[in-house]
């Protein structure tokens, strides 16, 4: 099982380097396509969940805030699912958490901390993918309060919802 987990890793370093090339040539714009539709006809055994996270990747590997995430994803410390995980919650609390060298703010409240903190998480195999849903949600729940219960509140209230259909009387 070991020699299987070491393929899926070298298969995911090689696929997130090739994508990261590509999507930095703009080979994807040669062809008028966007990434995420370039990558799904490259890579026809991907689901469609890896791709949208290989996209993810891609996205924001030109952050330099994402050097050491992107670093890991292409020397295999992290697989490309945990990556994206990762970068859509710094996406959600980047409004929240001040830039590194900020006079005004804390060094343990910086968006640098936060990429630290969630990578040493995700890289880390003590961390199974739940684990790691838990601190990113835990990191959101903190960074933005009062928008996260708003959401979980709608969605709680849709989920209630009865919806009355105009066929109900059975024309």
């Amino acid at each position: 099982m070991g020699e299987a987990a070491q393929l899926r890793t070298d298969l995911d370093q090689v696929t997130v380097r090739v994508a990261l090339e590509a999507a930095g040539r703009g080979l994807h714009l040669d062809e008028g396509m966007s990434l995420y539709d370039w990558l799904c006809q490259q890579l026809p055994w991907a689901s469609n969940r890896e791709v949208a996270d290989l996209v993810a990747v891609c996205n924001h590997a030109t952050n330099p805030g994402h050097g050491p995430v992107r670093d890991a994803v292409t020397t295999g410390q992290l697989p490309p699912r945990r990556a994206a995980s990762l970068l859509r919650c710094l996406d959600k609390v980047r409004p929240a958490l001040p830039r590194a060298g900020d006079p005004d703010q804390p060094e343990d409240g910086s968006y640098d901390s936060a990429v630290r903190l969630l990578l040493g998480v995700a890289t880390d195999p003590g961390y199974t993918d739940t684990d790691l849903a838990k601190v990113t949600d835990r990191l959101i729940d903190v960074a933005l309060p009062e928008h996260t219960r708003t959401s979980r509140d709608q969605a709680l209230q849709q989920l209630r919802a009865v919806n009355e259909s105009s066929l109900a009387d059975g024309s």
